[in-house]
């Protein structure tokens, strides 16, 4: 799969799992289960957005 689309689904679903995690938090509260669940999602989609970030820029070809 081609990183750019990659990159793009991620920040389609980051920005979900924001919005469901907002909303559990204002159902359950911070600490609810849903809310602590939709966080920990949150947490490795970002991690794997900046691993693709970290990579893609790795490979980039040094300009002088």
């Amino acid at each position: 799969m081609n990183i750019y689309v990659r990159k793009e689904q991620l920040l389609m679903s980051i920005d979900e799992k924001r919005k469901q995690m907002v909303e559990a938090a204002q159902v359950e509260g911070y600490t609810g289960e849903k809310t602590i669940k939709y966080s920990q999602e949150l947490d490795n989609l970002m991690n794997e957005y900046q691993h693709l970030l970290f990579h893609e820029k790795q490979s980039a070809p040094l300009l002088s």
